[in-house]
């Protein structure tokens, strides 16, 4: 490029329309002020040593095949007042560099590659007219800053991919002239801080995500020329106060969700169906093919009627199915919760009850209050100051295996749940005395040969042998109506028996145990078992003494 050499001092260069292949290193030699080559088909990176042309106040490469990165030498370009390098091939960012250039007015880089964010230093720009970075492919939110440039005059920020909202600081541009953010990605109402433009001629929001209304503060943009707010999401009516703009030509609010009238003074009567098509429910002059607003009415007239006619029932219907099956999930809910309650009332703590309680209930253990003896020890009938009747199995603690037993119990029947248990009130236990305190249930109130019977049976004085006939009377002799019987046998006096006795017994209590179709417990210890009587009126708890009760009858035992 040995022509360069001879116009090193030009202070016009005008390339424009010739063939370069590409830009030399020597570019950096020019000392020219003016230079453009635009349309030459050059190709290939701008180098670095651009940044030496310190006397460069307009440079223009618009509309070749350049591609690469803007070279950061450019910040070298103090004096550069425009830089146009639109129309290329162009990548990378928008470089900070350009915020450092503090005598740049104009700044073309539209139809690039370029990428990423706008550098929040935008503001720092303050001697910046003219911007246009349009179709790149910017993806960021527009700065903040970029609203403080009070004096800026075009800003072109098409065909990105710009998030974010429209700030009210938008009117601080007052003397902005031409404002395009179309075919972004911004999601926002429109401020009304925008009719402060009242200097704006061309506003181009269209192809955007908008919402909300169309504000009637337009009608502050005096000297607005084209409006287009087409392909968004804004809704309501077409502000009639936009007929005051008195040098407006050009209006698009199609592909929204406008409805009612369009206005038909100023220069709406000018305008064709093309800048209202596509909306939801606008009505207007008929050259606009839309509804009049009359028949648009009635229309929607028809159908709120039918709304309300058809499904408004539906509705109220399906309201009240799902308010009773709610209140009827309360009920079941509210239900369950207070039998849990009781069920675990009569299931909670045992009720704590003294020795000297007991010792008051049982008149001292009195011998009115006894009620027989076995081989654990006695059981005596007592009344507690409020009027419950108890009965209290006193344990004999002369023995080891006794005390033994009674912790056995007491372990068994915490944790036995059945409503045929007698129930355990209480128990009573230190060092020197052992106690289960029980229900006490009445015996056979219509039968005086049942009381009889159990007199035999728990009377200390009766001997084995009669126990064992007693148990067989039981087998035969109880009558149809019973409510409890409660067999006590001394396991300790049946030890020394002959054989016959005891399997005479054995076998009666098993029987016995037979017809009242009974389920057994298997309980702690070899000599306790429990049988639950079913078949009776009121069922309670057996309490079956014998040692080797069942014991041909295993399979039943360990259920």
């Amino acid at each position: 490029m040995g022509v360069l050499k001879a116009v090193l001092y030009l202070k016009y260069l005008d390339l424009s329309g010739n063939h370069i292949p590409n830009l030399p290193k020597s570019i950096g030699n020019i000392s020219s002020e003016y230079i453009r080559a635009e349309s030459c088909g050059i190709g290939g990176y701008i180098p670095q040593e651009v940044g030496n042309m310190t006397n460069l106040l307009t440079f223009s490469l618009f509309g070749n095949n350049i591609t690469g990165p803007i070279p950061r030498s450019v910040k070298g370009l103090q004096k550069l007042q425009g830089l146009s390098l639109g129309y290329n091939e162009l990548q990378g960012s928008f470089i900070e560099e350009f915020c450092e250039m503090k005598s740049l007015g104009e700044l073309y880089l539209e139809n690039n590659k370029l990428s990423g964010v706008l550098p929040t230093c935008l503001g720092n720009m303050t001697s910046l007219r003219k911007l246009y970075i349009g179709s790149n492919n910017f993806n960021s939110m527009i700065p903040s800053s970029l609203w403080s440039l009070i004096d800026i005059l075009m800003v072109d920020l098409s065909s990105n991919a710009f998030i974010g909202d429209l700030p009210l600081e938008i009117g601080n541009l007052r003397e902005l002239v031409i404002l395009d953010l179309s075919r972004n990605q911004i999601s926002s109402n429109i401020p009304t801080t925008i009719s402060s433009l009242q200097n704006l001629q061309n506003l181009s929001l269209a192809h955007n995500k908008l919402n909300g209304s169309i504000p009637a503060s337009l009608n502050g943009m005096l000297s607005l020329i084209s409006l287009d707010l087409s392909q968004n999401m804004l809704t309501g009516v077409i502000p009639k106060s936009l007929e005051s703009l008195l040098y407006l030509q050009n209006i698009n609010f199609s592909y929204n969700r406008l409805q009612g009238e369009i206005p038909n003074g100023g220069h709406f009567k000018n305008f064709t169906a093309q800048s209202f098509m596509h909306n939801e429910a606008l009505c207007g002059d008929p050259h606009l093919q839309v509804p009049t607003c009359g028949k648009q009415v009635k229309k929607w007239s028809m159908e709120k009627k039918l709304i309300l006619k058809c499904i408004l029932p539906i509705v109220v219907s399906s309201i009240l199915v799902v308010a009773c099956i709610i209140l009827l999930k309360h009920n079941k809910r509210k239900k369950n919760k207070t039998s849990l309650e009781r069920g675990l009332s009569t299931l909670g703590a045992p009720r704590r009850i003294s020795y000297y309680e007991i010792v008051q209930a049982t008149n001292g253990f009195n011998e009115s209050n006894f009620l027989g003896r076995g081989g654990f020890g006695s059981v005596y009938q007592g009344k507690l100051l409020d009027g419950e009747m108890i009965a209290v199995k006193v344990i004999d603690l002369q023995s080891e295996a006794k005390s033994k037993s009674f912790d056995a119990e007491c372990n068994a029947m915490r944790n036995l749940r059945h409503r045929n248990l007698v129930k355990i009130i209480s128990s009573c236990s230190n060092l020197d005395f052992k106690s289960l305190v029980m229900e006490f249930i009445v015996l056979c109130p219509h039968s005086h040969a049942c009381r009889k019977t159990f007199k035999y049976v728990t009377h200390p004085k009766t001997t084995p042998s009669q126990a064992s006939l007693t148990v067989e009377f039981l087998q035969n002799g109880l009558p149809k109506k019973m409510y409890l019987v409660d067999i006590v046998v001394d396991i300790d006096s049946t030890k020394n028996l002959p054989s016959t006795i005891q399997s005479h017994t054995c076998t009666a209590l098993e029987s016995l145990s037979f017809q009242c179709d009974s389920v057994c417990l298997k309980a702690v210890e070899n000599r306790s078992l429990s049988c639950l009587v079913h078949r009776l009126p009121l069922p309670a708890l057996v309490s079956l003494g014998c040692y080797g009760v069942f014991k041909n009858n295993r399979n039943l035992l360990e259920k």
